[in-house]
């Protein structure tokens, strides 16, 4: 499988029937029992362990996260590799679903609040939510796809961005701001991130918090340069 960009995905494929997995495919990785040391070292929880399905794959040495559609069926599983020399556009394995389908946090929305938040990394998603962010949601690439999008217009009216603070995350903020600024309110955070933090995972609770209550519309936001496509 790859990952699938906005550009990428045509109209009829938004259309396709969405792919649901059986449960027993978490069961080799042990999901929710059993995990790697390195889970714990990023700061999660056994409390996010079990709750989330976390597991760990012995052949691929990945620790595993399911993720799941709207109505929490079982939507794929994607592998963090814990090797810390595996270069950075490497570091996931993607079990055999459309990562460009699917929202990661998208079970555990509240479609009440019709703000979300948009991250672009697994684990940044899956931190926002231990810290108890609401609505928090990642895409799994730098960018959104169609089929992520129009999931998104049926619930939401607002976007907030939360994607890295790197080149990569500056494509992601153009994304949205290409694709996005006529049909919801967007947000940014990016402006508040403390010194020497790239991403959610590297904020404290306190610091995401703050980010959030301090929030710019995103068309003040003032568009880098960025370094072209290698």
């Amino acid at each position: 499988s790859r990952i699938v960009r906005y550009e990428d995905v045509d109209d009829d494929v938004v259309e396709e029937e969405r792919v649901v997995l059986p449960r027993y495919k978490l069961a080799p990785y042990h999901s929710g029992k059993s995990t790697y040391k390195y889970f714990f070292k990023r700061g999660f929880t056994k409390k996010t362990m079990k709750e989330r399905l976390i597991g760990y794959d012995s052949i691929n040495r990945t620790v595993t996260v399911p993720v799941f559609w709207e109505d929490k069926s079982l939507a794929g599983v994607l592998g963090r590799y814990i090797d810390p020399d595996r270069p950075k556009n490497k570091r996931y394995k993607i079990y055999d679903f459309n990562t460009g389908d699917v929202l990661s946090g998208m079970h555990n929305v509240n479609y009440s609040n019709k703000t979300c938040i948009l991250c672009e990394g697994l684990l940044d998603e899956l931190w926002l939510w231990q810290c108890g962010v609401e609505n928090a949601m990642a895409t799994l690439t730098n960018s959104v796809s169609k089929t992520q999008l129009k999931f998104i217009r049926q619930h939401f009216d607002t976007i907030i961005d939360f994607s890295d603070c790197d080149d990569m995350g500056n494509r992601f903020t153009e994304t949205l701001l290409k694709y996005c600024s006529d049909d919801f309110n967007l947000y940014s955070v990016k402006h508040l991130y403390p010194h020497g933090c790239k991403d959610p995972q590297d904020c404290d609770p306190e610091d995401i918090y703050y980010m959030l209550d301090n929030k710019k519309p995103l068309n003040a936001y003032v568009k880098p340069k960025l370094k072209p496509y290698e």
